[in-house]
């Protein structure tokens, strides 16, 4: 591999990012509807180029979820669409508002509820539905006036992701990453705003603690629970599911931390489990849509 200097390291990181940019720029000029075909042209590519991706999602949705294996076949197949999707919404993320009949609640009375909380607010979310899109509607998901911000992790490749990056926040929302979230985040909760994060993936076991998810013991962040014990909030696990051409929010009954009995290890703890529970609970509703190509069960 050829040594660049800094100067020409900076010069092909703005290529590239100016390259992706328009290329996002281009998608964005298409519609959900657009966006769907492409989204099953692509999910076709990936589904027949990566198969040790392939296999992993069969094996992980047979052994998980205990189906036969050509279901699981058809139930990855389809996810490979729908994760797709999920990453090509990321361009639409400006455009979004929570209104009919494109978004829609699964439960209004939820939705007022948050509308209206005087309280922080923990969101946890996955890789599940439209997950990119969560971005765009989160200012309808927070009390008026309320700070709202989601947590984010890091790309390696810096053009890729500066871009995601911007495009999280091209409807005005902050966008943490999750390296130095724990201030930011603290003082957001603290003055009654509302912070989303992604609970589902696997976790360095320095932030981590093993929960039982799907089945499975897994390594679940501990990061969102320590920070909704030690600010005072609310968690509620939500998500975003694909209807035909509209989005259902779902969201579950939030946990008060302040109600939680016993050491703040103990706390933390049952936070981590009462979000991860509702988050596998809406996989189970809706497994086609989350992201089982991932290594969730790495250890």
């Amino acid at each position: 591999m050829p040594e660049f200097s800094t100067a020409e390291r900076t010069f092909i990181e703005q290529l590239c990012f100016q390259t992706l940019s328009a290329s996002a720029h281009l998608l964005s000029c298409l519609d959900f509807k657009g966006l769907r075909v492409l989204s099953h042209g692509l999910g076709a590519v990936l589904w027949h180029t990566l198969p040790a991706r392939r296999s992993l999602a069969i094996r992980n949705i047979r052994d998980h979820l205990a189906l036969p294996k050509a279901e699981s076949r058809d139930i990855a197949r389809e996810s490979f669409n729908h994760n797709a999707m999920s990453f090509l919404e990321a361009v639409l993320v400006g455009r979004c508002h929570f209104a009919p009949p494109r978004f829609l609640a699964e439960d209004p009375a939820q939705l007022e509820a948050i509308q209206h909380s005087t309280r922080p607010i923990v969101t946890a979310t996955g890789h599940l539905g439209a997950w990119e899109l969560l971005a765009g509607i989160h200012e309808s998901l927070r009390p008026a006036g309320a700070h709202s911000a989601v947590v984010v992790r890091r790309y390696n490749s810096r053009p890729f992701n500066d871009l995601m990056m911007a495009l999280r926040g091209s409807h005005g929302i902050e966008v943490v990453g999750h390296r130095e979230a724990s201030g930011r985040v603290l003082q957001i909760l603290r003055k009654q705003g509302t912070v989303a994060f992604l609970v589902d993936h696997h976790t360095g076991s320095n932030e981590s603690t093993r929960i039982e998810f799907l089945g499975e013991p897994a390594t679940v962040n501990i990061g969102p629970a320590v920070l909704a014990v030690r600010g005072r909030a609310l968690i509620r696990p939500l998500c975003l599911i694909r209807k035909g051409d509209s989005y259902m929010l779902r969201a579950d009954t939030p946990l008060d931390t302040t109600t939680l009995e016993g050491s703040i290890d103990a706390r933390i703890h049952a936070a981590a489990i009462f979000y991860t529970r509702g988050i596998e609970r809406m996989i189970r509703q809706t497994p086609e849509q989350w992201f089982w190509m991932h290594n969730r069960w790495k250890h």
